[in-house]
């Protein structure tokens, strides 16, 4: 119980960090795929993970979820994003000695962009530039107690358009809580805590006259670019499974969230589970409110337009090892729907 306030007390005091510059960075932070969830399950249930993730899909959402694992994970994950983005990603987790080991890499791609400008609005030259971003983590997590797991990851994140990029690192910190008490949890995440980034390139660098007399001519050349923080966020989370049979279980999950960079929102998501010999269903449905701004001050509520989430998953034991294949539909009204797919496989 003392580690367990120690390391609340702790994320406590980083996240208070991000608290403190909430409203001047609203709408200011850069790396916006690092929002993105990877995994068909956790989008479905709005979001509300950081208790329910266990395995490779769990590191991106709450590292501490990999921790006693008993073998091998791996999560393949690929979202249909947008304005014809997408992004892929690859998870594993191993066990390692008392603890467990983790690996992510995502990347978001999208077709390449014409370049058009004042003196070419048609893009008669056919010229055209690239825009992709990709996040490299390892994570380690470790059971502490036999109720208390602590998890974190030590990330590379890069982003680029046309021949311009910038880099940095960042941390994510997770703990997962159980309380004795059937199978009820707490989670606490900080992520994306790191160092501010900014974009270099020989397109970002402007020159110009110094002087206002054309008399006197010098040339002065500068960096218009601007560094920018990355999307961090601290969650705390709950889930409780509620088991009627030995093939029927339901898991709630309920999550609030402190993002720097946006209003806080709650996520809640419910997941059915049926259990068959040789396969097991699930059905899933998540919800999040977001809180909005009005006469000044954050006090009412709404939902989101991307709220509803509907997602259905398939297990099947192969061969030693077991699949599970995942989808989620999320309609962003006017941008149209995003449909993720992932899979996992544990051996």
């Amino acid at each position: 119980m003392r580690y367990h306030r120690i390391l609340i007390a702790g994320l406590a005091s980083l996240a208070l960090c991000g608290v403190a510059s909430a409203q001047s960075n609203i709408g200011r932070s850069g790396a916006q795929f690092l929002k993105i969830s990877p995994s068909a399950r956790a989008t479905a249930l709005g979001g509300a993970y950081g208790s329910v993730g266990r395995g490779a899909d769990a590191v991106y959402h709450n590292p501490a979820g990999i921790a006693g694992i008993r073998g091998m994970n791996l999560n393949l994950a690929r979202v249909n994003y947008v304005a014809d983005i997408s992004f892929n990603y690859i998870a594993a987790a191993m066990p390692l000695g008392s603890g467990a080991l983790g690996f992510q890499f995502g990347s978001m791609m999208m077709d390449e962009m014409p370049v058009t400008t004042i003196q070419d609005p048609t893009n008669q030259l056919g010229i055209t530039f690239d825009v992709g971003s990709w996040v490299a983590g390892i994570t380690y997590a470790q059971p502490l107690t036999d109720r208390l797991s602590v998890g974190v990851t030590g990330k590379y994140v890069r982003e680029s358009i046309w021949d311009m990029s910038s880099s940095t690192v960042a941390l994510d910190v997770g703990t997962l809580y159980y309380t004795g008490f059937c199978n009820w949890r707490f989670s606490a995440v900080l992520s994306n805590f790191g160092r501010t980034a900014k974009f270099s390139g020989g397109r970002l660098v402007t020159q110009y006259n110094k002087y206002d007399n054309p008399n006197q001519s010098e040339t002065v050349a500068e960096d218009v670019s601007m560094a920018y923080e990355l999307p961090q966020a601290f969650k705390l989370g709950t889930a409780y499974d509620f088991t009627f049979t030995d093939q029927m279980m339901v898991t709630g999950s309920l999550e609030g969230a402190h993002p720097i960079d946006a209003p806080e929102y709650l996520s809640g998501g419910l997941e059915y589970t049926y259990a068959m010999p040789q396969v097991k269903l699930a059905a899933r449905a998540g919800y999040r409110i977001v809180q909005t701004e009005a006469m000044g001050s954050y006090s009412s509520l709404r939902l989101a337009s991307d709220s509803a989430v509907l997602g259905l998953g398939i297990g099947v034991p192969i061969a030693g090892s077991n699949l599970q294949f995942d989808y989620t539909w999320q309609n962003y009204m006017k941008l149209g729907n995003n449909h993720l797919f992932s899979v996992g496989v544990s051996f």
